[in-house]
């Protein structure tokens, strides 16, 4: 049997993490409002409101919006106590590995917390460095390559060949000279780009690059001149000081985490049996390679909000089926056979370093998503054995989707049941005004007595009119949080007592 074999540490990717900042793995969880049994915190709060877009009916800041805000997110919490926990979706096979995945990317995000954030350190002289260096502009000339083979190309002619840099990105766009602009600390700029210039001090001429920007895109950079900006107030330095501080921990932490990622992969090795390998790659080639004008999803998550209208299901099943008990990969003399794989990626979506890929790159691409995915299954028995899924933040985070599918399934149970051809689109201002509205309002009343509500803390909380959707990168389930919980318009708060 011929083989393909790679070492596992080659995959030290970092995991992005929505909670990183917040480096305390039992963080103090205020609450906000108590629902029977269940509970909404204020960060919850402030999460499910700022980072997916609001319906217009609440998209504001006011104290009015805000009020439907929570009881959205109340009526949620109603909703899904009514559903139960033993309702036909919340116990298929899809949601329960939804699920599942979802506990263990929060499991590894605090071990990345620990293993990061434990015992950093910040040298005094590299700070006093790295302030002096943040308090400059840059102008610079800069090109950016839309796929790893170009910016892979485009390093070899510069660095290698020693083509100058217009001469070398003329070979891909017809440009006569290269675009310009001015880079500063304090300018919202894409974190690897404060990185490569300030951190390390830069000089004139200096080639930069390739910058990995965002997934798919890499960018060149040169300096081409460097503007003092000198800081002239105390309050100022302070600023820049825990700015450039707080960059450098996180700089820091990132680096500690892909040390441990060596230390847990060392001397383990997967071996790709190359012949199932080739037709596995065949077979999914076509649902995750698409044109650079559409937006890529992996295929679990195009299969989990709508299958794609362009593949023969039927033909793609049967051949998984076929292909079933094919040994795929070994790994730590452990056979892994396509059912497996597949298995696995019920709960573990592939995530792909390159988000934008030619199509002689999906082999290589394919086998780099696959050992990412056994990496963070090495990642999450680590997680398993330090009790981390018994976290309070990592149960928070379960119980906040279990709830969102829970209310899903029974506000759409329940518009089926009243047979309102209306009720067809469960989202619209119509259905909530003629059906959902009430229906919150009597499950405040029967509940009123088991609601707590902290007003105080309420009174506190300060949110934005800004839309926001916030998702994670290099992970198998990039969403923050659910979609907002679109089931009353009511901003009446007459139910339920003053939490003491």
């Amino acid at each position: 049997m011929k083989k393909l074999v790679l070492s596992l540490v080659v995959s030290g990717l970092i995991i992005a993490s929505g909670c990183h900042r917040n480096r305390d793995l039992q963080p103090p969880q205020a609450i906000l409002a108590r629902v029977d049994g269940k509970t909404i915190t204020v960060n919850e709060f402030i999460r499910r409101a700022e980072y997916t877009p609001r319906p217009a009916w609440c998209s504001g800041a006011s104290y009015t919006h805000k009020k439907i805000i929570l009881n959205s997110l109340i009526g949620e919490k109603l909703f899904a106590l009514e559903a139960g926990e033993k309702n036909a979706l919340i116990t298929s096979p899809k949601v329960k590995n939804f699920l599942k995945g979802r506990k263990e990317q929060a499991m590894r995000e605090y071990l990345f917390i620990k293993e990061g954030y434990s015992g950093v350190e910040i040298d005094t002289t590299l700070l006093k460095k790295s302030v002096v260096n943040a308090a400059r502009r840059y102008h610079i000339a800069y090109f950016n390559a839309t796929d790893s083979a170009t910016a892979h190309l485009l390093n070899e002619r510069m660095r290698i060949q020693h083509e100058p840099m217009l001469i070398a990105m003329r070979s891909f766009a017809p440009l006569d000279t290269l675009p310009q602009r001015e880079v500063s600390w304090a300018k919202s700029e894409n974190d690897a780009v404060i990185d490569s210039l300030f951190i390390t001090r830069r000089e004139v001429g200096d080639l930069i690059g390739p910058v990995q920007t965002a997934p798919g895109q890499y960018l060149f950079m040169q300096v081409l001149e460097i503007i003092p900006e000198p800081v002239v107030t105390n309050e100022k330095l302070r600023e820049l000081w825990n700015s450039v501080k707080e960059r450098l921990i996180d700089k820091e932490a990132r680096e500690n985490w892909d040390r441990y990622i060596l230390s847990v992969m060392k001397g383990r090795r997967i071996e790709f049996n190359r012949a199932v390998f080739f037709k596995l790659t065949d077979l999914l080639g076509p649902l995750y390679l698409r044109s650079r004008e559409e937006e890529r999803a992996s295929f679990e998550q195009r299969y989990w909000d709508q299958p794609q209208k362009d593949v023969n299901w039927d033909d793609y099943l049967s051949q998984v089926k076929a292909m079933a008990g094919e040994p795929l990969f070994t790994v730590d003399g452990e056979v892994w056979n396509v059912e497996r794989f597949f298995h696995e990626m019920q709960s573990h979506p592939l995530v792909f370093r390159e988000k934008r890929m030619q199509n002689r790159e999906f082999g290589r691409q394919l086998q780099l998503a696959i050992i990412d995915m056994v990496r963070d299954r090495y990642l999450t028995q680590r997680a398993y054995k330090r009790g981390y899924d018994r976290l309070e933040g990592v149960e928070r985070e379960v119980a906040m989707w279990r709830d969102y599918y829970n209310a899903l399934f029974y506000r759409d149970a329940y518009l089926r049941a009243i047979g309102d051809s209306i009720a067809d689109n469960p989202r619209s201002l119509q259905a909530i005004e003629r059906h959902l509205n009430a229906k919150v309002d009597s499950l405040q009343r029967k509940y009123s007595d088991r609601i707590a509500i902290d007003m105080q803390a309420f009174d506190a909380v300060r949110l934005t009119a800004i839309p926001m959707t916030v998702a994670q990168e290099n992970v198998p389930y990039p969403k923050v949080v659910p979609a907002f919980p679109q089931v009353t318009t009511s901003f009446r708060l007459d139910y339920g007592r003053k939490m003491e």
